[in-house]
């Protein structure tokens, strides 16, 4: 009796043209896949970074004023550029000589934060004789506004302050200042650039806002970061509606 043989049989595939048999089949697999991972983790992050920095961060001032703190103040109103109300404080000069005008300082408090950031900056210029402006940024603390945007819109907000101040009598041809911290220096630095009618500032600890002041990278880590850094600023600008500085 005789076997049959399919037409269809083929024989067996030698192990040499097998490509899960050879090693460079399998480095460029995990090539593949860790690129492929860290493409996704890049725009993941962005992604989330951008949904939580756009937040809004409004919320009750509490549970303090300058009044506990021994000063007399005022609520503040200021209106920014595009109409938006910002709301503070606003401490007068407590001790200005009589013949010279007295000096005012414009607080500008981080990211996602309101005025009593500030309050230890506030406490120590006011004790020292300056008017002392403290407010909430836009979409901050009790201040109206939708989103944040890293203090792209609030640059322009500082002209709301700088307007105030020059309406108080008391501040009648006087200096002004600006403080910030954080993203608030980074606010501070770019108005004072902006307005001449700042005369002086002070940026404590400033943040990069922008793709380039991003210092540069020293490390593998940092350096897989920047491709994710530069898409979390296409986004930002995209969802908040304002344009990094140039």
């Amino acid at each position: 009796m005789h076997m049959r043989t399919s037409l269809h049989s083929k024989p067996n595939q030698p192990a040499s043209t097998r490509p899960w048999k050879k090693p460079a089949y399998w480095l460029k697999l995990i090539a593949f896949a860790l690129i492929s991972l860290y493409i996704s983790l890049t725009v993941a992050m962005a992604v989330m970074g951008t949904v939580q920095s756009i937040r809004p961060a409004k919320r009750p001032v509490c549970c303090e004023t300058p009044a506990d703190w021994g000063f007399t103040y005022e609520d503040a109103s200021l209106t920014a550029p595009d109409g938006i109300r910002l709301v503070g404080w606003y401490i007068p000069p407590q001790s200005a000589a009589k013949d010279q005008p007295a000096a005012a300082v414009i607080l500008l408090h981080g990211y996602a934060s309101h005025r009593l950031a500030t309050k230890s900056y506030a406490e120590m210029l006011a004790r020292h004789g300056y008017a002392v402006l403290m407010y909430d940024q836009r979409a901050s603390g009790e201040s109206e506004g939708e989103t944040l945007s890293w203090g792209w819109r609030d640059v322009a907000d500082v002209q709301g302050a700088i307007a105030y101040l020059q309406g108080r009598p008391e501040l009648a041809n006087g200096k002004i200042g600006v403080l910030g911290c954080s993203t608030g220096a980074e606010i501070a630095i770019a108005a004072a650039a902006q307005q001449s009618a700042i005369q002086a500032v002070v940026a404590d600890a400033p943040y990069y806002t922008t793709a380039q002041d991003l210092p540069p990278a020293d490390n593998l880590l940092e350096w897989l970061s920047i491709p994710m850094y530069h898409l979390l600023i296409q986004l930002m600008e995209w969802k908040s509606g304002a344009s990094a500085p140039q």
